[in-house]
């Protein structure tokens, strides 16, 4: 998130909605799969790192949610929330979203944090509750 002008900007908040379950991500043919063809021509092995590896990453499954509310026509409350895709318990499917753990949400507030600072917003400490509330009135 960086803050243009007194108003909240956000990147890339993440997959709010990911299903994986029952595809095939292997490609049709070498170029496809990014394999080194010239190598491949050769008779060496030209093995890729799949683009499909980031899916076993855990902030491949993480993001959050936006809520802002406003107040005549002017931003008054921003709200964010960590969510979850990796699934939990029985009856859960990885790729739909939760709301993330006490332990999960610190984790994803505080890259969250990491990340807005690199586009020059600090956001100070993260908050220990499961959510984190903009000072509107202190970035107008």
């Amino acid at each position: 998130m960086e803050i243009f002008r007194g108003v909240p900007i956000f990147y890339s908040l993440g997959n709010f909605l990911y299903q994986t379950n029952g595809l095939d991500f292997r490609a049709a043919d070498q170029f496809d799969a990014g394999n080194n063809l010239y190598t491949a021509a050769l008779g060496a092995s030209a093995d890729a790192t799949s683009p499909f590896t980031q899916l076993d990453r855990d902030w491949w499954w993480e993001g959050i949610v936006v809520v802002a509310g406003s107040d005549a026509g002017m931003l008054s409350d921003v709200k964010i929330y960590p969510v979850t895709l990796k699934g939990g318990g029985e009856g859960t499917q990885k790729g739909l979203p939760r709301l993330a753990t006490a332990s999960e949400a610190d984790t994803i507030l505080r890259q969250f944090s990491a990340l807005s600072r690199q586009l020059g917003t600090d956001l100070g400490a993260v908050p220990s509750r499961p959510f984190l509330q903009l000072p509107i009135p202190e970035i107008r």
